[in-house]
């Protein structure tokens, strides 16, 4: 179980992955910075704008690893090839 400290969008400095699909995000993208207690320990995660809104279909309490929310991109509406940036899919 995890206890949320801080979610909030940042304007990366640097290269991250997000941990919902597990995919390289340059500089400068727009990605959800979630801090959170995970069982004891203090964790930093980011996610992009797709894995944000698929993480909001997940039941409260479901838990997921690195790159176990690319699955549920194709459920999206509109589709994120037509929101994201052209090559990032």
């Amino acid at each position: 179980m995890s206890t949320t400290i801080k979610a909030k969008w940042v304007n990366t400095r640097k290269r991250h992955y997000c941990t919902g699909c597990n995919r390289s995000q340059p500089v400068g993208s727009r990605l959800m910075n979630h801090v959170a207690i995970f069982y004891g320990d203090l964790c930093n995660n980011y996610y992009c704008e797709p894995c944000d809104e698929v993480s909001k279909t997940l039941d409260p309490g479901d838990e997921f690893g690195c790159g176990d929310l690319l699955e549920g991109w194709q459920y999206l509406e509109p589709k994120p090839s037509d929101w994201l940036p052209r090559g990032f899919i």
